[in-house]
């Protein structure tokens, strides 16, 4: 049996619980809700008392067809309640109201719908815009009962969850564009703090994941401290997080370090020919200086060729002391012999680290292309990653492509890449 936390404890002594001054306005909304729509009418008549909220109650029943277990916190009905008469079917997925946007979502093992219970991960833009995620999602509730998506094994309501974005007015509404990549970015956060994958889903989808009482034990609640401004990488990294064959996981992690890379591989350049052009010689320069100036751009060229130019993030995009641990053993006996140590750690020369980078920079691009070519007249250069350790190699890249994500939307505007969307 779990035990509760303390700030969980305080949580449930602070929900908001039905008094003298809400009472008639939930349940005069509760029975406008019957009144509309039939299905949620047919049980609420037969017996409306047992759907009413009393005095102290700290959960509402409504009565969706073939949904038992469509219980909600007082919370999360009251501040819909203005909401009702706005309410628009986008599709399958989406539901919106004037202020508020809900969206069926999933996790890989049911991670997320688990750990619901105790948390709602609700984080806060510096525009006022609510970001949570909601188990038994009203208004997916009456997307599903309105177009019949459901059946006993699949109720309307109770068996999904949704995040919800919650709008301070309805004139601060993002366009849905903005709003995706909203989500993409909490989407990111979440999905590296939960060790799992988040993905949009549709109503009447199964799959969720049961967990016995051993696995509940093991889990613990991650804080959630906010997102940060969207950008491509996020999305490519929920991709590839989500279950997938390990070879074509590979690729998408690639495919994040392939985008990023020619951002650091111009930092890179950029500084060295700021510093060439403060030299003296800059005021007069002779033919060597001018030969040295067209021999940077060269290496600048040299860099953005496909061999090469992941091994730039490698080098200057994340800790690569730090993630060694995540290295399949194959590979950290190969790096360890190539410098000639036993250990890896922060007693290595910068030269040291760079080899390190550069070599598995190009451990990762054989790997790749063992993969993209497999079925072509490829020729091994004996310097791939073996299958077996596929997993563990991905593993190493889903962290080096988090912080390789963090390290981009570090950067002035004016070094991130144009035009991004």
């Amino acid at each position: 049996m779990r035990r509760l936390s303390l700030a969980l404890i305080k949580k449930i002594k602070n929900q908001l619980k039905v008094n003298k001054s809400n009472i008639k306005k939930i349940n005069d909304a509760l029975g406008k809700l019957a009144k509309r729509y039939e299905l949620i009418g047919e049980y609420f008549e037969e017996e409306p008392s047992s759907y009413e909220v009393k005095i102290g109650d700290t959960e509402i029943h409504i009565p969706f067809p073939r949904d038992s277990e469509s219980i909600h916190k007082i919370e999360e009905f009251y501040r819909l309640i203005e909401e009702f008469d706005s309410i628009e079917i986008k599709d399958r997925n989406k539901t919106v109201t004037n202020r508020f946007t809900q969206r069926v979502i999933t996790s890989d093992l049911g991670i997320i719908e688990y750990l619901l219970s105790d948390s709602s991960f609700e984080v806060t833009t510096n525009e006022g815009i609510k970001i949570r995620l909601i188990s038994s999602p009203i208004l997916i509730g009456i997307a599903a009962m309105v177009s019949g998506e459901y059946d006993k094994f699949a109720p309307p309501c109770s068996f999904y969850i949704a995040v919800e974005v919650e709008y301070t007015r309805k004139d601060k509404r993002l366009s849905d564009e903005k709003e995706n990549k909203l989500l993409q970015s909490y989407f990111f956060e979440l999905a590296n703090k939960l060790h799992t994958s988040i993905h949009f889903s549709q109503v009447s989808e199964s799959g969720f994941y049961v967990f016995d009482e051993d696995e509940e034990a093991e889990l613990e609640i991650p804080k959630l401290n906010g997102i940060e401004e969207y950008n491509v990488g996020m999305e490519m990294y929920l991709k590839a997080i989500q279950p997938l064959d390990e070879d074509i996981r590979l690729l998408y992690f690639y495919k994040i370090l392939e985008y990023f890379a020619p951002v650091v591989v111009k930092i890179k350049s950029n500084e060295k020919l700021r510093i060439k052009l403060d030299s003296p010689k800059a005021i007069k320069p002779d033919a060597d200086f001018l030969q040295s100036i067209y021999n940077l751009t060269r290496k600048f060229d040299a860099d953005l060729k496909d061999k090469d130019l992941v091994k730039a993030v490698f080098r200057e995009c994340f800790d690569i002391i730090d993630l060694f641990e995540y290295l399949p053993e194959s590979l950290k006996k190969r790096i360890r012999g190539q410098l000639k140590e036993k250990d890896v750690s922060y007693e290595l020369s910068e030269e040291q680290m760079t080899i390190a980078a550069n070599m598995l920079g190009s451990i990762v691009y054989s790997t790749r292309n063992s993969i993209v070519h497999a079925k072509s007249n490829y020729e091994t250069d004996k310097n791939e990653c073996v299958i077996d350790d596929l997993p563990e190699l991905n593993n190493f890249l889903k962290h080096a492509c988090y912080s390789t994500i963090k390290w981009y939307n570090r950067l002035p505007n004016h070094l991130k890449i144009e035009n991004e969307s």
